[in-house]
């Protein structure tokens, strides 16, 4: 018999009941993101293995949200894609909603979110 899937954040906070996952863009789905462009091959495979992952994490953000955890995301190509003034902007803001409690997103001009905040 099979356990409950339970999220294993990249980071948990218990001080400030905020737990951080490190997602990487291409299998996280992120969108609007370039590093998340499907293969031409094996696209089928990709689509399902993309869209399972999505819905994993909306059931494991829900799940902590219900315990009482904040939950705050920061994408991949904010930390690698990045020049180095973004990467620092998009660390201080993740530092900050933590430090605050606040909901705010790190965002681009482009219109992408490096960093979400849910709850």
């Amino acid at each position: 018999m099979y356990e409950e899937a339970i999220p294993r954040p990249d980071v948990v906070l218990r001080k400030y009941r905020t737990v951080v996952f490190v997602h990487g863009c291409f299998w996280h789905g992120h969108k609007n993101c370039k590093a998340s462009k499907l293969p031409d091959t094996r696209r089928d495979f990709g689509e399902q293995k993309i869209t399972g992952n999505i819905a994993r994490d909306e059931s494991y953000i829900q799940m902590l949200n219900e315990m009482g955890w904040k939950v705050l995301i920061i994408w991949e190509c904010a930390l690698k894609y990045r020049n180095s003034m973004d990467r620092e902007a998009a660390i201080a803001t993740l530092a900050n909603s933590i430090r605050t409690g606040s909901q705010i997103l790190a965002e681009i001009p482009k219109g992408d979110y490096l960093i979400d905040s849910i709850r």
